[in-house]
C-alpha cells in the first residue's frame, strides 16, 4: 500500500542486503541530509522555504545502508533506521532512528555508511540531530579505520581494544577562529529544535572504513532505555578544504531566449512579457550541493539604469543541480519607448559544508531589452 511504501521498501532491500555489494564513499567532503529528492515541503538548513509536495530526482542525496541492526549475542538491543518526510533539516526528509538499549549493555550503534577514504591529517565531522520526546540518551558519531599497523589516531577514544579500529571522536569544544564560518553553530540549538555537534580527528596513515552513530544510556542508569532520534545531516570534511577559498561562479551566459506578450496596452504595445531563457555557468560541481537562482527585474530610462543595490532582496526562482537552469515564463514589465528593460540573474552556490556565500560573490548575468523600432 502507498501508505506503507517506505517501510516496505526498506524491508524489501534489507532481505536482499547480503547479496548486494555495498558502494563505499571514496572522497571528501562527504555530506548528506538524507534527502530522497521529494517531500511535502522544502527546508533549507532548518528554515521552511516552500510548503507543498515536490519531486526532483537530482536533489536526492546519499542514503544509508538498509536493514535492522541488532546487537550480537543474546542482547536485546537494536536500532532501526528509515527515511521520514515528517521533518527535515535540509531538503525534504531526514533519517529516523528508533532503538532500545537493554540493561545489560551501555550503548547500541548502527553502521550508516561504508567508507574507503585515505584520510588527510585532520578531519572535521559534524552531525545535526534532535530527539523525539524527552530522553537522557546520548548520541555520538563513531568511525572505524583500516591499516591499523601504520594508522596513528589522535583526538579519539578507542572503543574496540582488540582490533584498535573503532573510535569515538572527541567533540570539538572550541573551534579554531579560521573555521568560524563552518563551526559557528557547533553545540548550539538551531532552527526547528535541531542541534549540531562537531568533532575534530587527527589521523596519519589511516583508511576510513565505516561511519556509525551510537546511542548510550545516561550515566548511572541501569534501566532499559528506548529512544527516537532524527538525523538531519552528517558531514565528513577535510580541514584544509575549509580553509581554502571557495571557487567562484564564472562565465554566466543567457541563451535560447523567448519573449511572449502577456498583457497588451491601449496603444497596442505589450505592457507585460513572459521571458523564457537558459542560464549556463562554470563551477566545480563537487564543491556545490546545489545552486539557488535569483533575479532582479527593472525598467527605466537608459540613463538611469544602474546596478541593483546589495541591500535589496532578489526574487528566488528555483534550484539547479547542474551548471544550467531553464527559466520558463518569467513575468517581466515591458519597456516603454525610450526606456531599457533589465533582468539580472544571480547564481548562488550552496557549498556542501553548509555555510552561506556572500551575495557579492554570486555569479551574475544581465539581460537588457527595449521596444523594437
Amino acid at each position: 500500500e502507498k501508505s506503507d511504501f517506505f517501510q516496505n521498501q526498506d524491508k524489501f532491500w534489507s532481505l536482499l542486503e547480503r547479496f548486494l555489494p555495498t558502494h563505499s564513499i571514496c572522497s571528501l567532503p562527504f555530506v548528506t541530509s538524507f534527502c530522497l529528492g521529494l517531500g511535502t515541503r522544502r527546508v533549507c538548513y532548518g528554515k521552511e522555504q516552500a510548503v507543498g509536495p515536490w519531486y526532483h530526482p537530482s536533489a536526492q542525496e546519499t542514503q544509508p545502508l538498509f536493514g535492522e541492526h541488532k546487537l550480537a549475542g543474546d542482547s536485546r538491543g537494536w536500532v532501526k533506521t528509515h527515511c521520514c518526510l515528517t521533518d527535515a533539516w535540509h531538503g525534504g526528509s531526514s533519517l529516523l532512528l528508533r532503538g532500545l538499549i537493554p540493561p545489560e549493555v551501555d550503548s547500541v550503534a548502527v553502521r550508516l555508511f561504508s567508507l574507503h577514504i585515505p584520510v588527510p591529517p585532520k578531519v572535521f565531522l559534524s552531525m545535526v540531530y534532535k530527539f523525539e520526546g524527552s530522553t537522557d540518551v546520548q548520541v555520538a558519531l563513531e568511525l572505524t579505520t583500516g591499516d591499523a599497523s601504520s594508522c596513528h589516531v589522535g583526538g579519539m577514544l578507542v572503543l574496540n581494544a582488540e582490533t584498535g579500529s573503532r573510535h569515538s571522536p572527541r567533540p570539538l569544544r572550541v573551534p579554531p577562529t579560521r573555521l568560524a564560518r563552518w563551526a559557528s553553530s557547533c553545540g548550539q540549538q538551531l532552527s526547528g529544535g535541531w542541534i549540531q555537534r562537531c568533532y575534530e580527528v587527527n589521523l596519519r596513515g589511516c583508511l576510513l572504513q565505516d561511519l556509525l552513530v551510537s546511542f548510550s544510556r545516561p550515566p548511572g542508569s541501569r534501566e532499559e532505555e528506548s529512544f527516537i532520534c532524527r538525523l538531519g545531516e552528517i558531514q565528513v570534511v577535510d580541514a584544509s578544504s575549509l580553509l581554502a577559498p571557495l571557487p567562484r561562479v564564472q562565465n554566466v551566459t543567457i541563451s535560447q531566449i523567448r519573449w511572449l506578450p502577456l498583457i497588451t496596452g491601449s496603444e497596442g504595445l505589450p505592457t507585460r512579457l513572459l521571458l523564457s531563457c537558459t542560464l549556463h555557468w562554470s563551477y566545480l560541481l563537487l564543491r556545490a550541493r546545489c545552486f539557488r537562482i535569483h533575479c532582479w527585474k527593472r525598467t527605466g530610462s537608459s540613463s538611469s539604469v544602474a546596478e541593483s543595490p546589495e541591500t535589496e532582496k532578489p526574487t528566488f526562482l528555483g534550484l539547479a543541480f547542474a551548471n544550467q537552469y531553464r527559466v520558463v515564463d518569467l513575468a517581466v514589465e515591458a519597456a516603454g519607448f525610450g526606456q531599457d528593460g533589465r533582468v539580472e540573474f544571480l547564481v548562488e552556490p550552496v557549498p556542501r559544508e553548509g555555510f552561506l556565500v556572500p551575495q557579492a560573490e554570486w555569479g551574475k548575468a544581465v539581460l537588457l531589452f527595449s521596444v523594437p523600432q
